[in-house]
């Protein structure tokens, strides 16, 4: 279990790119720690609300109130996640960096 970061819940900005796409899309979500963003947005790949079989992780991101920037911990999710939801059906999700021109 992951021992939680923050007394509250922070937002999180899971970006990603489906199938290849050209344009990155974006989910949000209100946890405790960056791994928990994560693992439900593959959970809700795995139910079918994201359509696409392939999906590229460009960054999990944090906001942060105080400064009002997005603050990268996709290393922190990665840490934290567990082996078992970094695979959908077999595939393993792939983490991409470089996914994006910048």
């Amino acid at each position: 279990m992951v021992k939680l970061k923050h007394k509250s819940p922070m937002e999180y900005r899971v970006i990603y790119v489906v199938n290849g796409s050209a344009v990155p899309s974006e989910n949000y979500y209100n946890v405790f720690h960056s791994s928990e963003a994560l693992v439900d947005l593959l959970h809700t790949l795995g139910k079918g609300s994201i359509h696409g079989d392939q999906i590229t992780i460009v960054s999990v991101d944090e906001f942060c109130p105080y400064s009002e920037k997005w603050i990268d911990r996709t290393e922190k999710a990665l840490e934290y996640t567990e082996t078992k939801h970094l695979s959908l059906n077999g595939e393993n999700i792939k983490f991409n960096r470089d996914a994006l021109t910048k």
